[in-house]
């Protein structure tokens, strides 16, 4: 076989495929990301607004108590997609989360509600822990 007579795409026009190639892979990517929300009211409380990444900054036992920093970091991290990370310290563990009323729920358990909301401060109140001491967590936007 003569495989000088084969046609071969020119270089202009290859070079014009793997842009196109490459910019159909980057604009396919993933948007679950912390930090998506556009155009998000942020004035309310809604699943939308809760999106992207809070730290755990101190505890409670009442939303006008003494607060206790706490000595770890501990952060959650909500995405659009229903999905959510736990980090604290060097551990992490993923599960799913969703917003009923007021109400974050992990998975179908009501894990806090959300006593106070602003667009980057929150209280919640825990809903699962035995320690009356702890139970309103203070938590920030990241």
């Amino acid at each position: 076989m003569d495989v000088s007579r084969l046609t071969f795409i020119s270089r202009p026009s290859l070079v014009v495929v793997f842009v196109l190639a490459a910019f159909g892979t980057w604009n396919c990517g993933s948007s679950d990301g912390p930090n998506e929300n556009e155009n998000v009211d942020y004035s309310t409380l809604s699943e939308a607004s809760l999106v992207g990444t809070w730290k755990h900054d101190s505890y409670a036992a009442t939303t006008d108590g003494n607060r206790t920093e706490l000595s770890r970091e501990i952060s959650w991290t909500f995405r659009k997609n229903g999905n959510a990370t736990y980090n604290q310290g060097q551990s992490s563990n993923d599960f799913t989360w969703s917003l009923d009323d007021q109400n974050i729920m992990f998975g179908n358990t009501n894990q806090y509600t959300v006593v106070e909301y602003s667009e980057d401060e929150m209280i919640w109140r825990n809903n699962q822990g035995p320690d009356p001491d702890g139970r309103f967590y203070f938590v920030s936007r990241q």
